[in-house]
């Protein structure tokens, strides 16, 4: 592994949700692994809706043995659930914190989404500024 890289993994990176700072790291492998626990276990809970609201009991064998592939995995990080998911296992890795996934939904700002989903995928291409609100001028015109 060359220096570099160790170092991007290593480093830490600030992130501003809200009004509060968190230092956060690249996603782990081990984040994906729990990331997939998490898609499986989202994709058994919609098989086994889909049988209540048809009124019939779900066999359990078949929604044990439900899990995602690849697609599916890639799918779900690409939604606003699942990068929230990624966010709240990050920080509250590297942070003395607890915040729960709806805060972060309820704090997360739009405008700086791209730049906490570059810090998170550790893309250096994608971890551009976040944006800052310029003052609107006052039109001298009447």
């Amino acid at each position: 592994m060359s220096k570099e890289l160790k170092d991007v993994i290593s480093s830490l990176s600030d992130i501003t949700i809200g009004k509060e700072s968190y230092k956060v790291k690249a996603i782990t492998l081990g984040d994906i692994s729990d990331f997939q626990k998490w898609c499986d276990t989202k994709k058994k809970q919609e098989v086994i809706d889909i049988y209540n609201l048809a009124g019939q009991v779900p066999d359990v064998k078949e929604i044990m043995s439900i899990t995602g592939d690849d697609n599916y995995y890639d799918t779900m990080m690409n939604t606003l659930d699942g990068v929230l998911y990624l966010l709240h296992k990050v920080i509250n890795r590297n942070n003395e914190t607890d915040i729960s996934i709806e805060q972060l939904s309820n704090d997360l700002d739009i405008e700086n989404f791209e730049y906490v989903v570059g810090v998170l995928f550790g893309n250096a291409a994608e971890k551009v500024e976040p944006k800052k609100h310029k003052k609107k001028r006052k039109s001298v015109l009447n």
